[in-house]
């Protein structure tokens, strides 16, 4: 499944696709806006939850985005690794052992939530890990 970027106010929804294989699923967050790592941060609170966000001025811009999204259930929240790469932040999520029928519900179950947006990007929680890009 892949989305569409969209801008509102200088906050905007960045296009993604997942893509998944045996044993892991893949987050392919489309940033062309940012041209390397820096504005960029993913973190895994200690409930379980991904969060990716970015900033970044871009002419008299300021552009930045926040996503969330609940991993824990599904996935080794430990073996999650993230990467950028030519506009593209790509992150890889192990799955935990799951039937191929499970596999198909958490397929629906995303699709469903369209990895609901949180706009409060001002949290002041300290989250147990940052993944190095």
């Amino acid at each position: 499944m892949k989305t569409e970027a969209t801008t509102i106010d200088g906050h905007f929804e960045p296009s993604y696709e997942w893509q998944h294989e045996e044993g892991l699923d893949v987050l392919l967050v489309h940033l062309p806006e940012f041209k390397d790592k820096e504005g960029l941060k993913v973190h895994v609170s200690n409930f379980g939850v991904l969060k990716i966000s970015g900033d970044r001025q871009v002419n008299q811009t300021r552009l930045r985005f926040f996503k969330e999204m609940t991993v824990w259930k599904y996935y080794n929240t430990d073996e999650i690794k993230a990467n950028f790469e030519k506009g593209v932040l790509k992150i890889t999520l192990p799955k935990k052992g799951i039937t191929e029928n499970a596999n198909e519900s958490l397929s629906e179950e995303y699709n469903l939530e369209q990895h609901q947006i949180n706009q409060d990007s001002r949290s002041t929680k300290r989250w147990p890990w940052v993944l190095q890009l």
